[in-house]
Parts: structure tokens; C-alpha cells; sequence
């Protein structure tokens, strides 16, 4: 069970298919410890000393200090309300043609709380497809929306098997179970299943055995449901607390789900 326990996986790979519309099957699906673990092993298999790492700026400090013992160089890409900019991502690939992936993460960024827009989507496909370099998505926060409609994910808008998703159930089941998956390209998924079995073997198996016993018996929705309105409460509390209390000079994002918003 180096990669994960069967049921386990099958569970997840039907909840991408069914929620995302993203062909998967269990043997796409690695299970990790924590979806950081997927940072760690990405870099690990991709970064050489040196090489160019493009992010969102600005970007989840937990990626930097996953990616930092491979020694990578960063480019940022300015963001906005509606994400990352497509405009100066293609500058930054103009001006790297050799670099080794594009980080981020298309919902309620953290630490912005920005959503990447329908739009921005497909192009950020279509640069990554002209450009020859592979996506890695971070769908930590995906689930937890309390506004708006779901947009695509990244993975399901892929045709030439460039995106490489993470995901995790610390944001909607159990941060201490320590448990999250990757899903990639078949090569992709082997090589970080080898690097996998090399840093920890596999993880807890009474952890697995415990997320799959709660998806199989419970409705895991609905539990992510009472977390949407908690942390809608959560956000708009404050928020009004802000707009009473800080200087008008300040500004700051409103997200429709997540974690996180952004002051200026």
C-alpha cells in the first residue's frame, strides 16, 4: 500500500470524476501526507539548482519552503482580482523558456483569497501547451466555496496531461489526519510514487483506513457544507470589522470561499 490503500483511492478518484469531470481512476491517484507532501516530492522530481520555478506573487509561503532544499530560482506573476495575469505570465515564459513548472492555486488563493477566472483558465492551458511546461495545481481550498458557482479545475481543462492536481482533506475533513493525494499523467504519477516509497513508505494505515470508513458511511458534502456557512460567518464578520474599524485607505479582497483575504 506504498501508494496508498486501494479503497481509499478509488473513493477519491470517483469524488475528481464525479465533482470536477476529470477522468480518473484509482491507479492516477497517490496519497500523501498532506497535499504539502506534494509539493515537497514535485520538487524533489522537477527542481534542479537553479532552475525556475514561475509562482503567483504573491504565493503560499509553505510551497517556498518545500521547494527551497532543490535550490530553485522564482519568477512571480502579478495578480489581481481575477488571479494571476495572463499577460505577464506569458512576458515571464517569454523571458524563461526553460522553466520547470507554473504554481497555483486557482481558488481562494492563499494568501489573497483571489479565484482564477473562467477566462484565464483556458489560457493559462493554452500557454502552458504553447510553451512546453507543466502546471501545478493546488486545490487545497477548492472545496470550501460558500458564493458563486464552481469553475472548472485546471486538471479537467487538461488535453496533453500538463496539469499536475493536488488536493487534501485538511480544509474539509481532518487536519491531523495528514492526508491529501496528487494526481498526475501515468509517468508522472510512477516516478512520484517511487519518491514517495523513499521519504516515509506509505502513510498511516489507520489513517487511510479512517478518512475511507468516514467517506464510505458518511456524507462528506454535507459536513463541508456546515464548514461553508461557518467560515462565510467567519469572513463576513471580518470583513464589517474592517470596514468599521481601519482607515479607508485600506483595501482588501472579498473571496467567495477559503481562508484567506488580503489588505492593502
Amino acid at each position: 500500500v506504498s501508494d496508498g490503500m486501494p479503497q481509499l483511492r478509488l473513493q477519491i478518484a470517483a469524488r475528481i470524476a464525479t465533482r470536477q469531470g476529470t477522468a480518473c481512476n484509482a491507479e492516477d491517484v497517490l496519497i500523501l501526507q498532506g497535499s504539502q507532501q506534494g509539493l515537497d516530492l514535485v520538487g524533489k522530481l522537477l527542481i534542479n539548482p537553479g532552475d525556475v520555478v514561475i509562482t503567483e506573487s504573491p504565493t503560499f509561503l509553505g510551497a517556498f519552503i518545500a521547494f527551497a532544499p532543490c535550490e530553485p530560482r522564482y519568477r512571480g506573476v502579478r495578480m489581481d482580482d481575477g488571479g494571476m495575469d495572463m499577460v505577464h505570465l506569458e512576458t515571464v515564459l517569454t523571458e524563461t523558456p526553460r522553466a520547470k513548472f507554473i504554481y497555483t492555486i486557482p481558488e481562494f488563493q492563499n494568501p489573497t483569497g483571489v479565484c482564477l477566472g473562467m477566462e484565464r483558465r483556458r489560457q493559462l492551458i493554452a500557454l502552458a501547451n504553447r510553451y512546453d511546461i507543466l502546471i501545478l495545481e493546488d486545490t487545497a481550498y477548492r472545496e470550501v466555496r460558500f458564493a458563486g458557482e464552481h469553475l472548472p479545475s485546471l486538471k479537467s481543462l487538461d488535453t496533453e496531461g500538463r496539469v499536475i492536481q493536488l488536493g487534501s482533506f485538511s480544509k474539509v475533513l481532518a487536519p491531523g489526519l495528514r492526508l491529501g493525494w496528487v494526481t498526475a499523467a501515468p509517468d508522472i504519477i510512477a516516478r512520484l510514487g517511487l519518491l514517495k516509497l523513499a521519504a516515509d513508505t506509505q502513510c498511516a494505515t489507520i489513517n487511510m483506513a479512517a478518512a475511507s470508513t468516514y467517506l464510505a458511511r458518511h456524507d462528506l458534502d454535507a459536513h463541508i457544507g456546515i464548514l461553508r456557512t461557518a467560515y462565510k460567518r467567519k469572513k463576513e464578520l471580518m470583513l464589517d470589522t474592517v470596514r468599521r474599524a481601519f482607515p479607508q485607505e485600506v483595501s482588501f479582497t472579498d473571496p467567495q470561499g477559503g481562508l484567506f483575504t488580503w489588505l492593502t
